[in-house]
């Protein structure tokens, strides 16, 4: 293949494993093994979010070592991902402002 033709063929197989339910629904399994005690818990905006970081880990890859990988390889490093943006999620949460009763005696 060709670099354009490698490229495409990852570009195709990226969105199959993105469309994918039995990959989606393994990532869930990976978090609970690969995630440490007091980490905060994976939403699906962090899935979401960790695509980016599925890509990139595609990319850097070659075809044929993309080809040998399973779907529970792929959904380990999806999850790997998701569990980094859960934690860069929680690191920059944005403080809550008081509102309400707090406030009512302050002026």
């Amino acid at each position: 293949m060709t670099t354009a033709e490698d490229r495409a063929w990852k570009e195709a197989r990226f969105e199959e494993i993105v469309g994918s339910d039995s990959v989606r629904a393994r990532i869930r399994a990976h978090v609970s093994q690969m995630a440490e005690p007091g980490d905060p818990p994976v939403a699906v905006s962090d899935v979401v979010a960790a695509r980016n970081y599925l890509r990139r880990c595609l990319d850097n890859m070659s075809v044929n070592e993309l080809a040998g990988k399973s779907d529970d390889e792929i959904a380990s490093l999806w999850a790997r991902g998701a569990i980094g943006a859960a934690r860069y999620r929680a690191r920059h949460r944005p403080a809550r402002r008081q509102h309400g009763r707090e406030q009512e005696g302050k002026g």
